[in-house]
Order: C-alpha cells, then sequence, then structure tokens
C-alpha cells in the first residue's frame, strides 16, 4: 500500500469518526563507550501494538548482525505492551550506523538518518572522547500548508458537527476536500521528481501535467462516495463499509497514479526510461513523508555513557559520565537536530 493511500484510508477514518489509533514508538537508546573508543549499542522500543514496532521506520534486526529479541509485557489489567530489544557492539574505529536499515534496503534513502561518530583526541591535559551524531531535518511543513489549504479550511464548518449528522452535501464537501488535498500531495512529490527527472524541460509541459491531475477531483462520483459516509448501527456493516473505503480509495489512488504515468508521457514526452525513473523519485518522495508523519508521535531518548568526565555537552540532562537527549519526533520536521557531548580522561 503506498503512502498516498495510507493516508487516504487514515483521513476517511476520521471523517467517518472510527478511532484510529495511530501507534507510538517509545525509542530508547543507550551507548557505552568504552576507554579504548569500542561502543556498545543497546536499543529499547516499546508500543502498544506489534506491527509499530516493525512499520514505517527502520528497526535494528538479527540480519543487520543485532542481537535482537521481541517480548510481549502484561500489565494487571491485561494491556499488552510489545518490547523490542537489540544490542550490538562496535570495535574502536568502526563506523557506527547512519540508519537501522539493512544492505540493499529499497527505503534506505527514505528511513529516519542519523550519522553518528565517536573521537578520541590526545592532549597535554588528558584523553578527550568526542560524541556526535546529526539527524537530518525531513520536510514536513510544505505537506502541512496544502493539508490546512485543501482540507481543514474548506472543512472548517463541519467542525463540532457529529459525522453521523453531516448532510450529503457535506458528506460530499468533505469527500471532495479530502481528494484535492490528496491530489496537491501528490503534485508536491511529483513536481520535485519532475525538475530532477528533466531538470530542462519547458515549465509548461509540467504544468500540462499539473492540470490533467488537478482533473482527477472533479472525476470522482462524489454522489455515490458520499453513501458510504452514512451512518451505520452494527459491528458487520461498520467492517463492510470500510472494506468499501478501502476499495475506492485504492482506485482512486490507482486511477491518479496512472493519470499521471500517463500525462508525463503524453505531455511531457517522457521515454520509457524517464517515465521508470520519474516514478520512482515520485515514490522516494512520497515515502520518505510517510515515515516522516509516523515518525511524529515518537519519542526519543539517546543516552550516551563517556569514559571519564563529561565536561560540554548539549544535552538535555547530565551527569559526570552520563549525557541524555530527549525528544520527539515533531522535533525533526524541517530542521537538523544534533547531539554533542565531550568528556576528558585526565593524565
Amino acid at each position: 500500500m503506498s503512502v498516498d493511500l495510507k493516508a487516504t484510508i487514515r483521513i476517511a477514518i476520521v471523517l467517518l469518526s472510527m478511532i484510529a489509533c495511530e501507534g507510538c514508538v517509545e525509542r530508547k537508546e543507550h551507548l557505552s563507550i568504552s576507554p579504548t573508543g569500542g561502543v556498545m549499542y543497546k536499543i529499547m522500543y516499546a508500543s502498544e501494538s506489534p506491527t509499530d514496532l516493525y512499520e514505517g521506520d527502520a528497526v535494528p534486526l538479527i540480519a543487520g548482525g543485532w542481537v535482537a529479541e521481541q517480548i510481549v509485557e502484561k500489565n494487571e489489567e491485561g494491556k499488552e505492551t510489545f518490547r523490542l530489544r537489540a544490542q550490538r557492539f562496535f570495535a574502536p574505529g568502526a563506523e557506527l550506523p547512519w540508519s537501522f536499515a539493512l544492505a540493499h534496503d529499497a527505503d534506505a534513502e527514505a528511513y529516519l538518518q542519523f550519522p553518528t561518530s565517536v573521537t578520541i583526541e590526545e592532549r597535554a591535559d588528558g584523553t578527550y572522547y568526542h560524541f556526535s551524531r546529526r539527524y537530518g531535518g525531513r520536510e514536513w511543513a510544505a505537506i502541512e500548508v496544502l493539508r490546512q489549504q485543501h482540507l481543514e479550511v474548506p472543512l472548517q464548518e463541519l467542525k463540532g458537527v457529529e459525522p453521523s449528522d453531516w448532510t450529503p452535501v457535506q458528506r460530499i464537501a468533505a469527500l471532495r476536500a479530502l481528494a484535492s488535498f490528496e491530489i496537491h500531495k501528490m503534485l508536491s512529490f511529483a513536481r520535485t521528481a519532475f525538475a530532477e527527472t528533466t531538470p530542462k524541460a519547458p515549465q509548461d509541459s509540467w504544468l500540462a501535467v499539473r492540470y490533467e491531475m488537478l482533473d482527477c477531483i472533479d472525476r470522482l462520483d462524489y454522489q455515490s462516495l458520499e453513501k458510504l459516509l452514512e451512518p451505520v448501527e452494527e459491528p458487520r456493516e461498520e467492517r463492510e463499509r470500510k472494506d468499501r473505503i478501502e476499495a475506492q480509495t485504492e482506485k482512486f489512488q490507482e486511477m491518479s497514479m496512472q493519470r499521471m504515468k500517463q500525462a508525463v508521457r503524453e505531455l511531457a514526452g517522457y521515454n520509457g526510461s524517464q517515465t521508470a525513473d520519474f516514478v520512482r523519485r515520485y515514490e522516494l518522495y512520497a515515502r520518505i513523508f510517510e515515515i516522516s508523519e509516523d515518525l511524529g508521535d515518537d519519542s526519543f531518548e539517546i543516552t550516551v555513557e563517556m569514559p571519564g568526565e563529561i565536561i560540554a555537552s548539549n544535552s538535555d540532562s547530565q551527569s559526570p559520565k552520563t549525557a541524555n537527549w530527549r525528544f520527539s519526533g515533531e522535533m525533526l520536521r524541517d530542521r537538523e537536530l544534533e547531539l554533542m557531548a565531550t568528556s576528558r580522561v585526565a593524565r
């Protein structure tokens, strides 16, 4: 299932006032640096859903050289928490992971990237250890502007109104706003892919593709689709309706993608290899955004234990030997985040 289909289903579920539990993941990492520069790297992830641990961003797996296990814990009320624990030792001078992606993973470029290094410096007054990690900023604001413009603003009058009380006209307005947002989001990724695939193409060729895609918004049969939003009472009917929504959403997504491929071929003059390159780039940017969206409600806690005494850091808290950073996935939107700590073993 592609990013736009997932996003569409999530929003459709919200429109239907169903409970969509976006699973957050509690991500804890502990790096213990030895005096020789070796690193014992331990990972502790937790979530209320086992799928949330593995969907979205890459996680450390046995296939990637980690010693990993998943366990399930239950509290007194029977509520389950799924935990992923992994560890791996990196010898002095070994390259630390910049991602948890497996080798040759097709989504490697889209996953969260965090180049990490440990360097050792000898000075007259002692041995200095420098820990550094940089999270690259993940684009977010541009799509949020589109969400506001094409989804939230048009549906302003529906705020506070139960979906079960919507009139047919209001249901159609909600569906049209949803379709408009999805198409404009697709166009945002497609514009970047188009410019990279054919940087010298005249701008009117892109505009022709854009007009063709915007026409998709008007091609939906809103009169039929709004029937899917009519209230139902029985759980069986609710499940059936959700299946129908998913089928219609998939149909819309497939139509839009086929229309886009046809447009770049017929209106922009793309040959087969250019079309394939365009689609690959488009899917990359769509996947990057999907993962960025999934990361938003994750919590991060990074702890680094260093030799000697920490003399400088930008951590949120620290003890003589330990630096600790806490942040949410939202902190990675549209900006870089850098973690730094330096310790010294005096002579």
